[in-house]
């Protein structure tokens, strides 16, 4: 099996539009999100359940699916760090105002937050033959550039190894002081202009035949539930 034969990305707004066409498919990955991070949590101590109610605040979910099956998805939302009401927010008002002042002098002031990226065990590398966390995050770049933004940021739990992700395409650790929901974070940003290649050459031919091949429900006349960056 080579790495593109079964996988297609799609990208959908995380609120389900009025009258769309796509409930099937959206339905099935909050499932699978809720299914994921439901049991991911209950392993490390369950935090307050609130956490399952944020899907729906969002601005983009993506996922890579294996016919009707989802193998992999990731949460996005956009930013801007000069409004209040996004200061206070779930996301942001978790971290210490020493990521904000880091965030501030290197004048970034909006930003694409990634969120709560999940792989269904059943396919690791030995069976997608890739690595399909590097994939979903490399695919999650390029969507925050088609988007007009420049700046990616993630809080990762620390001891996951998902800041090896990043460092992979360039990303930089510049906090490692953040709590929430009970877990110790760390801070990564990655700047798209200084984003590298993945250094898999398998890896990046399949993030660039899925975003050429990518389902996108929001440019199918769905825009209008989200307001673009620009």
């Amino acid at each position: 099996m080579t790495p593109q034969e079964p996988f297609q990305y799609i990208i959908m707004p995380a609120r389900l539009p009025k009258g769309a066409d796509f409930a099937n498919v959206h339905n099935t990955v909050f499932s699978f999100w809720k299914s994921t991070w439901t049991k991911a949590f209950l392993a490390s101590g369950d935090p307050d359940t609130h956490w399952q109610e944020q899907f729906n605040n969002y601005d983009l979910v993506t996922a890579v699916l294996v016919g009707r099956d989802v193998v992999g998805c990731h949460l996005y939302t956009f930013h801007n760090l000069k409004s209040l009401a996004a200061l206070h927010g779930d996301y942001l008002r978790y971290l210490p105002q020493e990521s904000l002042n880091i965030l501030d002098n290197s004048n970034i002031n909006f930003v694409m937050s990634m969120e709560y990226l999940c792989i269904d065990p059943k396919w690791r590398r030995t069976t997608a033959g890739v690595a399909l966390s590097d994939v979903v995050t490399g695919l999650g770049f390029i969507l925050a550039e088609k988007w007009g933004c420049q700046h990616c940021v993630g809080t990762i739990i620390k001891g996951t190894k998902v800041d090896l992700i990043g460092k992979r395409f360039g990303g930089k650790v510049v906090n490692s002081s953040i709590k929430k929901y009970g877990y110790d974070l760390c801070l990564m940003v990655i700047d798209l202009a200084d984003k590298r290649k993945h250094p898999d050459d398998d890896i990046s031919r399949l993030i660039d035949s899925l975003w050429k091949s990518r389902e996108d429900y929001v440019e199918k006349g769905n825009r209008n539930t989200l307001v673009k960056a620009s």
